[in-house]
């Protein structure tokens, strides 16, 4: 009996003995990551495998032993063009380890800057040609551009969302290398009677970086009229960095009965002219030739109410010529006497203005008027003569707005625009008393840049637009 039992135990005792030399003869099998730290790759870079190593443990000695594996089969959900936290997962045979991959944005932004002046003035800031920020990521990044001016350089920098910061330098100098600029009032050849006082028109002058340089211009040169001939006067100024500017005038003395040449532009040229006034809208008017830096011409009446824009006009380089102090045509062409003694009354009216006598005039209703016939026969012919014996140069003109049959804005505006085709020069007939026309100016210069015209204003030597004579 006891030795059957004996017997019985011999297996269990065996089983026992052999699991506890499986415990402690047979070694744990385990993956192993290569590198356990968390790995990072940056944006649209490709992953770097570290690999993984099947290690063999043994329970009793605790002796590991890894060798690299390269039969892994390997499944990855790694996006490189968006940051976030991926996984890699290696599988060989019923093993299994995962890998913690954090893809980054690592690209720094990019900063364009603008091609622009690389000095400024010596005195004033800095004035920026601007730039433009890109990320790889975030997109136009612009608006977070920050600047400081150090050392005769502008720093610009920027950071992304991901804290990536790139720095770039304009390098720049304070100085000023642009000349001032010399614009004369009135023209740049003057005409004036032997025995006539010469009052010189005076200028203007600009610069970038300096202001008030007028008091500092010399002028040089010396008109004698009392003797016929052609004077220069020049004019010279230099700003504060040494850049010099130089102007000259022309004025030409002549006999009385002698003939001032005339002188037609060598390009399309457009002469904005404007009776009747001034007026309430001529201020707004001279400001949008100001904007447009445009000359133009006024054929004024005896308005004692409006000298300061007169004066306005004159010194902002505007010629102020003579139309008729009544503009009443039962007065001005009733006698020969009549026209002259209103056209004086004009005249000493601009003169007393200026200071200087204009001798540039346009009749009342154009040369080829016929309601003078109502008045008396034959009157034009003979103040068309007349006043070209007295040294006076009339105009009519060859485009007309219309402004005085229409109020309609863009009507006035393709009254004038449609007959500029094909000649050399224009004399275009607007009134600045009339809203409608004034308001039609600016579209008419921007067309007239846009074809190719310069303006001008008229003075003795510009072409006339005469009409045929019918008194």
């Amino acid at each position: 009996m006891k030795k059957k039992l004996l017997l019985s135990l011999i297996p269990i005792l065996l089983l026992v003995v052999g699991i506890i030399s499986y415990y402690y003869f047979v070694p744990i099998t385990t993956l192993e990551l290569e590198n356990k730290e968390k790995a990072t790759m940056g944006l649209e870079k490709d992953y770097q495998d570290q690999g993984v190593n099947l290690c063999h443990q043994n329970r009793l000695t605790k002796k590991k032993t890894c060798n690299k594996l390269t039969e892994t089969k390997k499944e990855s959900n790694i996006d490189n063009t968006k940051p976030g936290t991926y996984q890699v997962t290696y599988t060989y045979k019923d093993l299994k380890i995962t890998k913690e991959v954090e893809v980054i944005d690592d690209i720094p932004p990019v900063i364009t800057l603008k091609e622009g002046t690389e000095s400024a003035c010596p005195l004033s800031n800095f004035k920026e040609p601007g730039y433009t920020a890109t990320d790889n990521y975030d997109g136009d990044i612009t608006s977070s551009v920050k600047s400081v001016i150090e050392d005769g350089k502008v720093i610009y920098e920027v950071t992304d969302q991901a804290g990536n910061k790139t720095t770039i330098n304009r390098e720049f100098k304070k100085q000023d290398t642009t000349k001032p600029t010399i614009s004369l009032v009135g023209f740049p050849t003057e005409y004036i009677l032997v025995g006539k006082k010469y009052t010189e028109k005076g200028y203007t002058v600009k610069d970038n970086c300096d202001k008030d340089l007028k008091s500092k211009v010399k002028v040089t040169g010396s008109v004698n009229t009392n003797t016929k001939g052609t004077y220069t006067l020049t004019y010279k100024v230099t700003d504060k960095s040494g850049n010099t500017a130089t102007a000259t005038r022309e004025v030409k003395v002549y006999e009385q009965g002698e003939k001032i040449p005339t002188v037609v532009p060598s390009s399309k040229t457009i002469y904005l002219t404007f009776d009747d006034g001034p007026g309430p809208y001529t201020d707004h008017l001279l400001d949008v030739l100001a904007s447009y830096n445009v000359k133009a011409t006024f054929f004024i009446t005896y308005k004692p109410k409006y000298k300061n824009v007169i004066k306005r006009a004159y010194n902002e380089g505007h010629t102020i010529a003579l139309h008729t102090a009544s503009h009443k045509y039962s007065y001005v062409y009733k006698s020969t006497s009549n026209y002259f003694a209103d056209l004086k009354k004009v005249s000493d009216f601009a003169q007393s203005i200026t200071g200087e006598k204009s001798m540039l005039i346009r009749f009342p209703g154009g040369s080829s008027n016929t309601v003078s016939r109502s008045y008396k026969k034959g009157i034009m012919s003979n103040l068309a003569i007349e006043v070209t014996n007295r040294g006076y140069k009339y105009f009519d003109w060859n485009v007309s707005s219309g402004d005085t049959g229409t109020s309609d804005t863009n009507k006035i505006y393709n009254n004038v625009t449609k007959r500029l085709k094909g000649g050399k020069y224009y004399i275009v007939l607007q009134h600045d008393i009339k809203k409608p026309s004034v308001n039609a100016v600016a579209r008419i210069i921007e067309y007239g840049k846009k074809n190719g015209y310069t303006f001008l204003p008229l003075d003795r030597t510009s072409p006339t637009a005469h009409h045929g004579i019918n008194n």
